[in-house]
C-alpha cells in the first residue's frame, strides 16, 4: 500500500495486490514503485500502469546450459518453488511454464541438458523429464521409460542429470530409484536399458546428481546418502545386456578426495575428471584404465588443486582454452587449464556479479560469453576465449584500418584454428612480430614488433599457420602510428 502523508495525516494513495519494495518520485511520471510484478507506475491521477521489462520468470539458475545456436537455458527450481524453465536468445527472455506450455509435467524444472543436435532435455522434480526441439514436447516418466521413481512414492520420479555418450545414446541420472537401477539409457532408436552399479553393493542409496561422461564413454556421478556418500563410475562397456563385464568403482575421501561433500562433476578437453566438493577440487586422470585393465583395478591418478582448497564449490564450466570457471560461495573464481594459476576472482564488490553465492555457471562456446548464475539473478560478460575453427576459412582483423598509440588498444585476428601461430609481415617480406595464439579462434597484437618497440604506419601482412605448419591463411591490416 502506498500512503500519502500531509498535514492531516496520512492518505492512502493506492493499495497493490502485489509486494512494493522501492519508492521514487519521478515529477514527469509520477511514482514509481519496484514490486514483483514488474515496475509499477502511479501518476497524480492515481492511474496505474505496469511496466514488466523483459527477463527471467524468477531470479532461480539451479541449472543453466547453452546450446550449439547460442541459446541461453535455465531451470528454476524444485519442491513447488519452479516456474518452468527460461531461454535467452541474446535479445529475448521468454518463459515457459505449465500454463503457457501445457506439455510440461510441472514446473519444478530441475536441471538442463542441451546435446550436440540442440535438442534440449528438462529434468524434473518427480515428474520425469521432458525431450524438446523448441517446438515439439515429449514427455518420459515412470508409464513410459520403465525407469522407477523413488521407494516411498515409485511414480514421483526425479531426474538429476543428462549426457550423450559417443553413440548418441542419452544417459539419464535418476536420483533415487526404488528398483536400484540409478542410470538408465535411451538409444537413438528409442529402446530403453536400466542399469543396477556393481559398486552400488546393492544398497538402496537414495540421492544421486552430477552426472557427466569421459572420452572412454565412462559415467562419474556421486551420492549425497549418507549410506554411500562419495564419487562413482560406471562403464558397461558397450554390452548393454550383459553385466559380467560392468566396471565401476566408489571413491570417497579415504582414497584421496578433498571431502565427500560433492556439487559438482566435469570433465574437461583432455578427458580429465573435475570434482567440485565442499573443501575444494580433485581431478582425476588415467581414466583409461578403467576400460583397459581387465582386473577392474584401475590405475587412477588424483590430484588435488592448491588454489582451490578449502573453497566451497558448487559448478564448474569449462571454456574453449580448458580454462575452468569455478563457482563458489565466495564468488567467481578463474584458473588456467590445470588449475596451478589463478587467473582472476569475480565477486559482487569487483563486477557486475549479483552475489558471492554462485550457484551456476554455464559458457557460449562460440561468443566465449559467461554465464553465471546466483541466487540474486544472472550476470554474464564476454571473454576473447572462443572455440577454434575446424580449418582456415577466412581472417577477421580488426579495427581495421588500426591505429597504434601506446599499446594498450589491441588488434584482434579472428578466424584461427587451435594453437595457430600468427606473423606479422611487412609488404616487402620483412618479418616484424610473431606470436601465438592462445588457442582459440581469436588472437590479439598490441602493434609492437618482436623487440617490443611500436610499429611504424604501413600495409602489413597478417599470416596465420596451423600447429602442424601445414596449412596457412592471410589478411592485411592498415596501420597508423599516432
Amino acid at each position: 500500500t502506498i500512503y500519502i502523508y500531509q498535514n492531516e495525516g496520512a492518505l492512502q494513495l493506492y493499495s497493490s495486490p502485489h509486494s512494493i519494495n522501492r519508492l521514487s518520485l519521478n515529477q514527469q511520471l509520477g511514482i514509481a514503485g519496484a514490486s514483483n510484478n514488474g515496475i509499477l507506475i502511479l501518476d497524480l491521477e492515481t492511474k496505474v500502469e505496469f511496466l514488466i521489462p523483459n527477463g527471467p520468470a524468477a531470479n532461480q539458475f539451479p541449472s543453466i546450459s547453452v546450446d550449439g545456436n547460442g541459446v541461453f537455458w535455465s531451470a528454476s527450481g524444485k519442491d513447488g518453488a519452479g516456474v518452468g524453465y527460461y531461454t535467452f536468445d541474446k535479445e529475448t527472455w521468454t518463459n515457459n511454464n505449465v500454463g503457457n506450455t501445457p506439455q510440461l509435467p510441472h514446473n519444478d524444472i530441475y536441471n538442463v541438458f542441451n546435446s550436440a543436435d540442440n535438442t534440449a532435455y528438462l529434468g524434473t522434480w518427480g515428474y520425469g523429464f521432458v525431450r524438446t526441439d523448441g517446438n515439439i514436447f515429449e514427455t518420459f516418466n515412470t508409464a513410459n521409460s520403465g525407469m522407477q521413481g523413488i521407494p516411498t512414492a515409485p511414480n514421483f520420479l526425479v531426474i538429476a542429470g543428462f549426457v550423450n555418450d559417443s553413440r548418441n545414446n542419452l544417459w539419464v541420472l535418476n536420483r533415487s530409484a526404488a528398483d536400484r537401477k540409478n542410470i538408465s539409457m535411451l538409444t537413438p532408436d528409442s529402446v530403453w536399458y536400466h542399469f543396477q552399479i556393481p559398486s552400488e553393493q546393492n544398497r538402496l542409496i537414495r540421492t544421486h546428481f552430477n552426472l557427466d561422461i569421459d572420452p572412454y564413454d565412462t559415467k562419474w556421478y556421486n551420492s549425497d546418502d549418507p549410506n554411500r556418500r562419495g564419487l562413482f563410475y560406471f562403464n558397461e562397456m558397450k554390452t548393454y545386456d550383459d553385466p559380467s563385464d560392468d566396471r565401476s568403482g566408489f571413491i570417497t575421501s579415504a582414497d584421496g578426495l578433498d571431502n565427500n561433500d560433492i556439487r559438482s562433476i566435469v570433465v574437461d578437453r583432455r578427458g580429465d575428471v573435475w570434482i567440485g566438493t565442499g573443501l575444494g577440487v580433485n581431478v582425476i586422470s588415467q581414466t583409461n584404465t578403467i576400460t583397459s585393465n581387465p582386473t577392474n583395478d584401475p590405475s587412477l591418478r588424483m590430484s588435488s588443486i592448491f588454489t582451490l582448497r578449502q573453497q566451497s564449490i558448487n559448478d564448474i564450466a569449462v571454456d574453449p582454452l580448458n580454462q575452468k570457471w569455478v563457482a563458489t560461495n565466495q564468488g567467481l573464481l578463474f584458473v588456467n587449464s590445470d588449475g596451478s594459476r589463478l587467473l582472476a576472482a569475480y565477486d559482487s564488490k569487483n563486477s557486475p556479479i549479483l552475489s558471492d553465492i554462485i550457484t551456476s555457471v554455464a559458457i557460449d562456446e562460440n561468443a566465449g560469453i559467461v554465464y553465471v548464475g546466483t541466487e540474486k539473478g544472472l550476470t554474464s560478460f564476454e571473454t576473447p576465449f572462443t572455440k577454434p575453427k575446424e580449418a582456415f576459412d577466412e581472417l577477421f582483423i580488426y579495427p581495421n584500418p588500426y591505429v597504434v598509440t601506446d599499446g594498450s588498444n589491441f588488434l584482434t585476428i579472428d578466424g584461427l584454428v587451435r594453437d595457430s601461430e600468427i606473423k606479422i609481415i611487412t609488404i616487402d617480406g620483412k618479418l616484424v612480430a610473431e606470436f601465438s595464439s592462445p588457442g582459440g579462434r581469436t588472437a590479439f597484437w598490441d602493434g609492437r614488433d618482436n623487440k617490443c618497440n611500436l610499429i611504424n604506419s604501413g600495409i602489413y601482412i597478417v599470416v596465420a599457420i596451423d600447429s602442424g605448419g601445414n596449412n596457412t591463411i592471410t589478411g592485411k591490416v592498415a596501420v597508423f602510428r599516432k
